[in-house]
């Protein structure tokens, strides 16, 4: 799952799932039970779904620009001289490099290959010549 990270990162020790997640879902279904509505939010399920999950992640909600990051994310090497995914028109390391390191320790590539495939879109973008 793309969110794992917020919740349980990677080396967390198992505790931390058990007080965490583990806790959370067994709440949230006892309140259900009782006729109460899920209290933690939800994510919608699909496509949709991870839609949604990057546009809360990304602070956008254009799809053409969630694709773009992706296919950073979704590369086992990218260079600071690529195309910035925001499509400001400048390099990657003269703007969201930051941002795209924070991701990365996030989202690993095939997550974010998953998160294309999903989506509908391809890793890597048509190339059309004349």
């Amino acid at each position: 799952m793309d969110d794992r990270w917020r919740c349980f990162p990677e080396g967390a020790p198992f505790v931390r799932f058990l007080d965490g997640p583990v806790h959370d879902f067994f709440l949230g279904q006892s309140l259900v039970a009782l006729g109460e509505p899920w209290p933690f939010g939800e994510w919608s399920h699909g496509a949709k779904g991870v839609r949604e999950y990057y546009q809360w992640l990304l602070q956008t909600d254009d799809p053409k620009t969630i694709v773009r990051f992706l296919r950073v994310l979704a590369k086992l090497n990218w260079k600071g001289h690529f195309a910035c995914p925001c499509w400001s028109g400048q390099k990657i390391r003269r703007c969201c490099r930051s941002k795209i390191l924070d991701l990365r320790d996030k989202i690993p590539p095939e997550v974010a290959r998953k998160a294309l495939e999903t989506l509908g879109a391809r890793q890597t973008p048509r190339v059309f010549s004349g």
